[in-house]
């Protein structure tokens, strides 16, 4: 049995430039990831059988006493890839879901950046632990959603997660634009 590893990018800065961005997919509900958008060559001695490259951008703009939050989540299409002989649709979907818990735990850091108490003295110090816990959170549950699933080999678990992130993005619906607008005290 093949493995699959998917990396999630860690993101110390606060943004990408566009050049970049263009390889990147955006979350989008209605547009599931092909095979077609693996593009890096595969890494030939690895175990695993295919690499999703997902993450989470975050970038502020500041007008006066008003912070805007971009939060979105990405698929790198140019970190991606995937071994000719694993083009099977479980293992896509099994790739898809990482795509969407990618997504799901964007949606949380947009409620939490919501929900946290942000002012002129506290934003330079508060933020950027607030983005790194989301991301460690990210990367626990990427883990274990591998390891429940044996990267999509145990057909039960799959579905099991497939439900449970389903009605976890659904949940979190409310957090489905990108941009949060906080006023500073």
């Amino acid at each position: 049995m093949r493995l699959i590893l998917i990396f999630i990018l860690f993101i110390p800065q606060l943004s990408f430039s566009q050049e970049i961005k263009k390889h990147f997919l955006t979350y989008n509900p209605s547009y599931q990831v092909t095979w077609d958008d693996f593009k890096a060559p595969p890494v030939k001695h690895s175990r695993n059988a295919a690499n999703s490259y997902t993450g989470i951008d975050l970038s502020t703009k500041m007008i006066n006493d008003s912070l805007t939050i971009t939060v979105y989540s990405f698929f790198n299409q140019n970190e991606s890839w995937v071994k000719k002989e694993s083009l099977k649709d479980a293992l896509l979907l099994h790739e898809q879901f990482h795509f969407h818990i990618t997504e799901l735990f964007a949606r949380k850091l947009r409620k939490e950046l919501i929900e946290f108490h942000f002012t002129q003295k506290n934003i330079k110090t508060k933020l950027q632990p607030i983005f790194d816990d989301a991301l460690n959170a990210l990367w626990k549950e990427q883990k274990k959603y591998d390891k429940e699933t044996n990267h999509h080999i145990n057909t039960k678990e799959q579905k099991k997660w497939e439900r449970k992130i389903k009605a976890e993005l659904k949940t979190y619906d409310a957090y489905t634009n990108t941009k949060v607008v906080i006023l500073l005290d």
